[in-house]
């Protein structure tokens, strides 16, 4: 509830009072000129001459004879100021909306706007919700508590409980009139943790207050803060995860069907010095959110409504067509050095070339300096970009390596500017400052060669490297549609029709031969690397780019700004300049290049198209409604982001997500917990080009083999340095991880003490630590401090996102006394063990108790127990579960399918490939699940283990006889040893028991709906 509608126009909040079926006071001059105040809700409306009737309700006349509450008619334009007064309720006559609903051209001067998107409406609450709440306001209402509001729902409420109940909501939305960026509820605490810090309101429900019944109204709904802060600097943020050995969802669903047993799980778990509360204190309970979500979906509302929402918009929304792909393909590609690989080339080329681009780069293959080579050529283009990510980490990487280009001994003043809270804007503010006090004082100017020069000898190069890249990308695609109709025609051989593929093979062999082979040299030798004329041109030109606020009059404004000695009026003018439209334009002319959060775009302008491309940096982790302002403040659209790795940090509760979804009618796919920015667009976007950044250059093969062959489908190709040295240890503490009685939940001070030792004797330069729980990093970093190893970074996965150490030291803290429902939140938790492997370069060391894992694993499959196996055999030839459920990664053009996708795409084949019912397909089978003749034990060890991609089977009556294994194979299946080891293991079982092998290479994504319309063809 959006609290203080002192910005919008009275209709807009009259509007709101009737769709939200809640009281709006007025302040009311009648017609004799007297000033009045009164709470009111609207009855019915007279249209042509804008009279209202209304119930008006008046605390200072509870005794006349109608409760206080009067029938009126009152005059719409004599209202002179309306808020809505949060926490009551009335019902709304739905006679009323019809009337409304059927003159809206006769109700403009209502604005009761029936066209804002419901998606936006749905993010806006979302991103309301997600915002950990606190509490400032508590009061006991004398013989008042849950059970008699439940008992009876509604509970009539004599004068003392009125006055207490009216006073309240009047102060409250008194103090927040002038506050829209505050949302207020009024609850009833169910249950609290009283900590020394403050109260943790776990559960509650709502509250609401009728004047006209003189009546307290409970909802239904427990709802639930999974995260909880003290007040509203955001100090001290509690988490219910921190209180649990089971998983949130799960002990949010106990709590409504035994209370009292989830109240027992919690006295369990809470500290020394902590204690449960259920008294029934009735508070307000207020989040505070730093910019106006609701002013700015509604803009962008509008925006679609005129149909001038930009293509990354209409992609939002599904509306993504080929005819919008660029078709301009002149700029020029620039990098600052020779470390650059096709597929890096390609990110630039498709970033500067269309409307959207979606990268995946997993660990190690260079994203940051993908994108910092695009910002480069995004000069050298005169190309305008807002880069953005959820936190400050992966902009900062980026924005430190630019600001440190030198030229000569020179440091170049590169046109870029870091903004988001108020120490980032008063560093910006300060860089503005000192450059435009260098200027006045610089006597190297730039003059028109020095500007001009490098630019003209370089276009000789950018249309040889962008016909290439074009070769590059046309002939994938031509060799992806060959193995496709080369798997088919070998899978039919003998079939009548399957000449027909064949000469379809032909055509597209032709053309794939007419094209000379395209080697990464040839590319990157026609490649603008940046040297000292390049250095020197961009030096120039950034000076020349500051000459502007000498020369235009426009600007002394920001001159005045940034001369200002008050510091936090620098930073609130700043602010209000950055955000009027024609200002932000005028300073994106000096600074090309801005960098900031997602949230913190908001304040850059309005949300229409400013700048030439938006980059999102890590937007797998980027949750959809923030990441909607950027997006919407630029022509074209980069999503760079990993989605094997961290998902958003969402605290927005299922059971209230799930209401949302219902009350605005939202499809799955843009379901705000389920997806981040970058799922979501490659779900709803089929058109637009991706590209995976496969070449690891960071950890020793040995480490990233197991995140390859788990996670990525051995896609990508390890360009480490170094690989000879012994890279993976086990330290296992079996039998010795049991804890004192008196220690705290989810630790292992075995693992601790062993991990300190290790530092200690092995060295501390450049390790960290990770483990699952907060509790164990305490520990570790306690028992470290002991060691006088206390600089050792420790921290669970989201301290080290986007981090690398030389070594990791990996502490699971699993022990006897771990609850179940924590292991098994463990054991296959994806973005624990992903995170942790990728981040070593040159050694993974896990210590924990072995045993303990296996045992709890109950000769299952998981990826923890995988993990610790593969340590301990040191990564050789140990077998690995492929991933279920995971995005998959192509090293080519095309959208990636997780695997229920390609089951759907692969149903959707066989369906055109057989008659009726007499085939089934299944995905992951494994081996020893369809097979059962191994003529060696090392087979039949292996037939336990592996499993297959995708078996054919035939109906016999009740039966199913496999007939056909599909085997997906991606490059490393002819150049890896390990690789063809395994895949002459699944030959050799497969020949045994008689059922034919068919291998498909692993780009198979458009594959499969390529194979589907020649199928169709065929059986015509």
């Amino acid at each position: 509830m959006l609290m203080g509608i002192h910005m919008e126009h009275i209709g807009k909040t009259l509007s709101r009072s009737i769709k939200e079926s809640k009281w709006v006071a007025i302040n009311y001059t009648n017609a004799d000129d007297k000033k009045t105040f009164f709470w009111c809700c609207i009855r019915d409306i007279d249209v042509d001459n804008k009279y209202l009737y209304i119930d008006a309700f008046n605390q200072t006349k509870l005794e006349n004879d109608n409760n206080g509450v009067d029938k009126r008619t009152i005059l719409f334009d004599r209202i002179q100021a309306a808020y809505i007064v949060e926490g009551t309720t009335y019902d709304v006559p739905e006679d009323l909306i019809d009337k409304i609903e059927g003159q809206l051209d006769r109700l403009k001067w209502l604005e009761f706007d029936l066209y804002d998107e419901k998606m936006f409406l749905y993010y806006k609450d979302c991103l309301i919700y997600d915002q950990p709440p606190y509490q400032r306001e508590s009061v006991l209402v004398y013989g008042i508590d849950q059970n008699i509001l439940k008992t009876n729902g509604t509970v009539k409420l004599n004068y003392q409980q009125i006055g207490i109940i009216s006073d309240q909501l009047s102060k409250i939305s008194s103090q927040m009139e002038n506050n829209n960026l505050t949302i207020i509820d009024l609850i009833i605490n169910d249950l609290s943790i009283i900590t020394p810090r403050g109260k943790y309101v776990i559960a509650y429900k709502k509250l609401n207050f009728n004047p006209y019944s003189k009546s307290l109204v409970m909802e239904d709904e427990v709802h639930f803060n999974y995260s909880f802060i003290m007040d509203e600097k955001e100090i001290n943020i509690h988490n219910l995860r921190n209180y649990l050995d089971i998983e949130v969802e799960v002990f949010t669903e106990l709590y409504t069907t035994n209370i009292n047993e989830a109240k027992n799980i919690l006295q369990d778990n809470i500290r020394k010095g902590e204690k449960l509360d259920d008294t029934p204190y009735i508070m307000d309970q207020i989040r505070q959110l730093s910019i106006n979500v609701q002013e700015q979906f509604k803009y962008i509302s509008i925006l679609m409504a005129k149909k001038e929402g930009n293509t990354p918009l209409q992609a939002f929304f599904g509306n993504m067509s080929k005819h919008r792909l660029g078709k301009k393909d002149d700029y020029q590609i620039v990098t600052l050095d020779n470390k650059v690989n096709i597929s890096q080339l390609r990110v630039i080329s498709n970033a500067l070339k269309h409307p959207i681009t979606y990268v995946q780069g997993p660990p190690g293959t260079g994203k940051t300096h993908s994108i910092i080579n695009l910002l480069i050529s995004t000069l050298f283009n005169e190309q305008t970009v807002l880069v953005s990510s959820n936190n400050n980490k992966p902009i900062d990487d980026i924005y430190t390596k630019l600001i440190n280009l030198k030229y000569g001994t020179k440091t170049i003043p590169l046109p870029v500017l870091r903004l988001g809270n108020r120490d980032r804007v008063l560093e910006a503010i300060e860089r503005i400052k000192a450059i435009y006090d260098g200027y006045k004082e610089q006597f190297d100017r730039p003059n028109e060669s020095q500007l001009n020069s490098k630019k003209n000898l370089s276009q000789s190069n950018f249309s040889i490297i962008n016909n290439l890249i074009k070769d590059y990308e046309y002939k994938l695609q031509l060799k992806e549609q060959m193995d496709s109709l080369d798997s088919v025609i070998e899978a039919f051989k003998g079939n009548l029709r399957v000449s027909t593929i064949t000469a379809e093979y032909e055509k597209y062999k032709k053309d794939y031969d007419s094209l000379p082979d395209i080697e990464v040299d040839s590319i990157q030798k026609h490649i603008q690397k940046v040297d000292r004329d390049f250095l020197m041109w961009l030096y120039y030109t950034s000076l020349n780019s500051f000459s502007k606020l000498f020369k235009e009059p426009k600007y002394n404004d920001l001159i005045s700004i940034i001369k200002d000695e008050n510091e936090q009026k620098r930073v609130t003018d700043f602010n209000r300049y950055i955000t009027n439209q024609d200002n932000l334009k005028d300073l994106i002319k000096i600074f090309p290049i801005i960098m900031t959060t997602n949230i913190s775009a908001a304040r850059l302008g309005n949300p229409e198209p400013s700048f030439d491309l938006s980059i999102i940096d890590e937007a797998g982790q980027c949750s959809i409604g923030y990441a909607l302002f950027p997006i919407s403040r630029a022509k074209k659209l980069l999503l760079v982001g990993d989605l094997n790795q961290l998902r958003p940090v969402i605290t927005l509760s299922h059971a209230l997500n799930k209401k949302l979804m219902i009350k605005y009618k939202i499809p799955d796919v843009y379901n705000y917990l389920n997806n981040s920015i970058l799922g979501l667009m490659q779900l709803v976007d089929y058109i637009s080009p991706f590209v995976l950044l496969n070449y690891h250059y960071r950890s020793h093969k040995s480490i990233i083999n197991f995140s390859n062959q788990k996670y990525y489908k051995n896609e990508l190709k390890i360009e480490t340095a170094i690989n000879d040295t012994k890279a993976l240890f086990l330290a296992d503490v079996a039998g010795n991880s049991t804890n004192k009685t008196n220690s705290q939940k989810n630790t292992s001070e075995m693992e601790a003490i062993q991990i300190a030792e290790y530092i200690k004797k092995r060295g501390n330069f450049n390790v960290g630590v990770i483990t699952p729980f907060v509790n164990q990093s305490e520990l570790i970093k306690n028992i470290l401090n002991e060691y006088d190893l206390k600089h050792v970074e420790v921290g669970t996965i989201h301290t080290f996102q986007g981090d690398e150490k030389d070594t990791i030291y990996f502490s699971p803290a699993i022990t006897p006394s771990t609850k179940q429902g924590t292991f098994d939140w463990i054991k296959n938790n994806v973005e624990l063990i992903n995170v942790a492997t990728t981040r070593p370069k040159k050694e993974l060391i896990i210590v924990g108790d072995a045993e303990e894992i296996r045992s709890r694993s109950l000769g299952q499959s998981n990826d923890l127990v995988e993990l610790v196996d593969y340590v301990a055999n040191n990564g050789e030839k140990f077998e690995l579960t492929p991933k279920n459920e995971l995005m998959t990664v192509n090293s080519h053009n095309y959208q990636q399918y997780n695997t229920k996708a390609e089951t759907e795409l692969f149903e959707t084949i066989k369906h055109y490939l057989t008659t009726a019912d007499q085939y089934e397909i299944k995905t992951q089978v494994k081996v020893a699940n369809v097979l059962n003749k191994f003529t060696h034990p090392v087979l039949f060890d292996y037939g336990t283990k592996a499993v297959f991609d995708f078996v054919l089977y035939i109906k016999r009556g009740r039966n199913l006889i496999p007939v056909l294994v599909i085997e997906l194979n991606g490059p490393e299946h002819d150049s890896s040893e390990e690789t063809k080891w395994r895949d002459s293991k699944k030959e050799q079982i497969c020949k045994d028991n008689n059922i034919k092998l068919l291998k498909i290479g692993n780009d198979y994504s458009r594959r499969y709906m390529f194979v589907r319309e020649s199928i169709i063809n065929i059986l015509k």
